[in-house]
């Protein structure tokens, strides 16, 4: 049984609760056609509207507790309500629509496994920046519900730990993802729009002789908030050349007799990677002392989970440790090798194939040679110019300028 008065905050303070055994008492408001208040036998006063939808159905739309809603409010999103359904939009339907909506981690799955794979041969590297970016900060929200504030926090987040160029690469595959799901009528709307990547400038940070002494005397030493786990990879960065990320999902089983395979990397092929003895030293104190069980298959295992650290944290750990010197990071120390492979007199082609750098040219397309020997040796002489440094012996490279043409 219901009736209708002015709502007023101190009329639906004074309502009565259900008499008789019902569960629920109503009053509707005479200002605003189809809202009322709901009063249960534990006193809780909820507003509601009536309302048809499109088939001339009478629905009933709760719009939240008094006095979290005034009256004014209450009557304001009635009146919208009611608005809405007469243009052919049911509140009711859209609400079942967003509970039944995937989230972010539902878009992401489907989108690599529709769109990534079948079109693109780096599509791990979309998979790792989906789950070292995205998910862990949208993984739970509806898809639907991402809004382009959230995109630009997510952007600045990256870019205030150093890594322009990594939101940059993170815009650009939300964009895509958020574009395909438009495409193929998972949303009606992107979120990544007037978002514009920022202008990326080139780095020349690399570490001299004495900054690596540093570096790696520091990284020798145990740290505060770093693990021993963290400190072997930003050696291994050191000594390897390779992306920080791919070291950082480095596993036991793609490790057979001092070469590492790096399957799908960057650039969408098998790339293989000499360990020199001093790579393989470090690689083989942190092999577990059982059999490698599935949880451990990473040399860098995540603290919680099946997975492998992610790449952010060796951004985090280049912040947490007082190196004594100018800041730098993961990526600087890639730098640093390619830099001395030069010094060491490796030309271009050699630094390229041990860093993995694509070769788009005409010659780098039809030459299929591995350079594993290429390879070998420049690991080899680049660990022992490093440890010569540490050491603080004098280095065997000719400086360029002493060379004979």
């Amino acid at each position: 049984m219901s009736s209708k008065q002015k709502l007023t905050a101190s009329t639906i303070k004074n309502l009565p609760l259900p008499q008789g055994g019902r569960p629920n008492a109503v009053l509707f408001d005479t200002e605003q056609k189809g809202l009322g208040i709901r009063v249960s036998r534990g006193g809780t006063r909820s507003f509601f509207v009536n309302y048809y939808n499109s088939a001339g159905r009478e629905r009933r739309k709760t719009i939240g507790e008094w006095p979290g809603i005034t009256v004014t409010a209450a009557r304001t999103r009635a009146a919208e309500i009611r608005a809405n359904a007469k243009a052919g939009v049911d509140p009711l339907a859209s609400d079942q629509a967003r509970r039944q909506a995937g989230s972010v981690a539902d878009l992401c799955s489907e989108y690599l496994q529709k769109w990534a794979k079948p079109n693109k041969k780096s599509w791990k590297y979309d998979e790792r920046v989906l789950n070292t970016y995205v998910i862990p900060r949208w993984g739970r929200m509806k898809a639907q519900d991402v809004t382009g504030r959230d995109v630009v926090l997510l952007l600045d987040e990256i870019r205030e730990r150093g890594a322009a160029t990594m939101a940059n690469r993170v815009l650009a595959i939300v964009r895509k993802m958020f574009n395909w799901a438009c495409e193929q009528h998972i949303l009606q709307n992107t979120p990544v729009t007037r978002i514009r990547a920022t202008k990326e400038k080139s780095r020349k940070r690399f570490l001299s002789d004495e900054e690596i002494k540093q570096f790696w005397l520091a990284a020798s030493q145990p740290q505060k908030h770093v693990s021993d786990a963290l400190r072997t990879a930003l050696k291994l960065v050191l000594l390897t050349g390779q992306r920080p990320g791919e070291v950082a999902a480095m596993r036991w089983q793609d490790i057979q007799d001092s070469w590492w395979s790096i399957e799908d990397t960057k650039n969408g092929e098998t790339h293989r990677m000499y360990l020199s003895p001093a790579a393989l030293e470090l690689i083989e104190a942190l092999r577990p002392g059982k059999e490698i069980s599935r949880g451990r298959s990473y040399v860098f295992p995540a603290g919680r989970g099946n997975g492998h650290i992610a790449s952010p944290a060796l951004n985090r750990a280049c912040n947490r440790i007082d190196w004594g010197m100018e800041h730098f990071t993961p990526h600087d120390l890639r730098r640093t090798m390619a830099t001395n492979l030069g010094r060491l007199g490796f030309n271009r082609l050699i630094q390229d194939k041990v860093l993995n750098h694509k070769d788009n040219s005409v010659g780098g397309i039809y030459d299929r040679y591995s350079y594993d020997n290429e390879k070998q040796d420049a690991a080899c002489r680049w660990a022992d110019e490093v440890q010569r440094i540490v050491e603080g012996k004098a280095s065997k490279i000719t400086p360029i300028g002493e060379r004979v043409a």
